[in-house]
């Protein structure tokens, strides 16, 4: 399952069906972007996305990816996260669903206003759930779940879906992790133009506040 789409069963579940605020679009945003780079069909390089021609066929929730940024000219990594958070989100959530590890259902808030809550099929969410504890442990250190733990850590997520000493080891093995250092790297470099997007979001968002009021 691609990162994008663990990290959204993820925050569904512990959000009760939710799907996590603007910080965390802009995280599946970047790990469909990390897919890649861990693939290595791009690169991140002084904050721009470049591709290698060459690399793994990465398992990205958007068809194609690695092709769309082959076929065009190299784009900053922090804009194309922002303007592809809701193209991702609404590409996991559909996948989710087709195959049935997530239920759509409508309700009112409040009696009034329209909402939709996403309902996890019960255990979908478990096995992800045991490797981040493995991690925690020291007994898995797959680059998969190294980077899906940095992206949590990112959306601030970690603490939602464990409980909070164990969301403290996750933490801890990542500050201590000694493994693949290309794979620090790359999810390092990753995560990076994450926060950049989420800092000119919320920096665009205050301007607009300012200016409207």
């Amino acid at each position: 399952m691609p990162l994008a789409e663990r990290l959204l069963l993820l925050t569904a579940w512990a959000h009760e069906g939710g799907t996590g605020d603007e910080t965390t679009g802009l995280t599946l945003a970047g790990a469909e972007l990390l897919e890649l780079v861990l693939a290595g069909r791009v690169n991140i390089r002084n904050g721009s996305i470049r591709t290698t021609g060459s690399g793994e066929r990465p398992t990205t929730v958007l068809e194609g990816l690695a092709e769309e940024f082959e076929a065009n000219e190299p784009v900053e990594a922090a804009d194309w996260i922002g303007g592809n958070a809701g193209r991702v989100r609404d590409a996991c959530l559909r996948n989710l669903m087709e195959r049935g590890l997530v239920h759509e259902q409508r309700k009112r808030r409040w009696g009034f206003w329209p909402v939709r809550h996403y309902v996890v099929e019960p255990g979908a969410q478990q096995s992800t759930v045991d490797e981040l504890r493995e991690f925690a442990t020291g007994s898995d250190s797959a680059r998969e779940v190294v980077a899906l733990a940095e992206l949590l850590r990112t959306a601030e997520l970690l603490q939602d879906v464990l409980p909070e000493a164990e969301a403290r080891e996750v933490a801890r093995s990542l500050d201590e992790n000694d493994g693949d250092t290309t794979v620090r790297e790359a999810v390092g470099k990753a995560v990076e133009q994450v926060r950049l997007a989420v800092q000119t979001a919320t920096t665009a968002g205050a301007f607009v506040a300012v200016t409207n009021t």
